[in-house]
């Protein structure tokens, strides 16, 4: 059983940015057994790069009914043929068991799911949230100033 990994360097050209691994069925036409995405940890929190590995997984997961290897290439070409990002590199090794493919493939990498960009986009929110909201106690305050104002 082989499970096949495709590493895109996505705006870095000595480190892939995005791995794709997948593992194939055992049929002529190549289709996909197991597919996993992931991104690297540094860049879990750039936009660009969850935005695009985001499109690559409901391209080829979601909105192909029954996903082939060379879906991933002609997804990966349609979407972002003009990117000025260096190209994919595609290696092959030899495994022993379907779970494999849940095995981190590089160090310091993260899993890319189906509510990735969900969950990113919601905790910047939060985040957003808690960094521009105005304590209680200030508006309590500002009241009371001004109503001492009014009073002299």
């Amino acid at each position: 059983m082989k499970l096949k990994t495709v590493k895109i360097f996505a705006s870095d050209i000595f480190d892939p940015t995005i791995l794709i691994t997948y593992i194939l069925n055992d049929d002529k036409k190549k289709s996909l057994k197991k597919i996993r995405f992931w991104i690297r940890e540094d860049k879990k929190e750039d936009f660009e790069i969850i935005n695009f590995t985001n499109k690559l997984y409901y391209g080829i997961v979601e909105y192909t009914p029954t996903p082939k290897e060379k879906d991933i290439f002609r997804i990966y070409q349609e979407l972002f043929s003009e990117k000025v990002w260096e190209n994919y590199i595609e290696t092959t090794n030899e495994v022993f068991d379907e779970k494999a493919i849940e095995i981190m493939p590089q160090p310091n990498f993260v899993e890319f799911h189906k509510d990735f960009m969900k969950d990113f986009v919601e905790k910047k929110m939060v985040d957003y949230t808690l960094e521009n909201q105005i304590p209680l106690g200030s508006i309590e305050t500002t009241k009371i100033e001004k109503e001492k104002e009014n009073e002299s």
